[in-house]
């Protein structure tokens, strides 16, 4: 499976860790993946960040309930 199909599989409430080639880690839902690029928005929606999908090394669906 790839990147891309593992991204669109992720439903638009789940909050989930990306983690980036260059050592980030963004929490937060998934608002738009177009083209190259994906869009990160906050869990409290405070921001957004744009994530090129050529610096994503994985995906994580984050579950707070197993931290507990």
């Amino acid at each position: 499976m790839s990147l891309r199909d593992q991204l669109e599989a992720i439903g638009p409430d789940q909050v989930v860790l990306v983690l980036t080639t260059l050592g980030q880690v963004h929490v937060g839902r998934l608002t738009d993946i177009e083209g190259d690029a994906l869009v990160v928005e906050r869990p409290d929606g405070s921001s957004r960040t744009v994530l090129n999908l050529g610096d994503v090394s994985g995906v994580r669906v984050h579950d707070e309930e197993a931290e507990r």
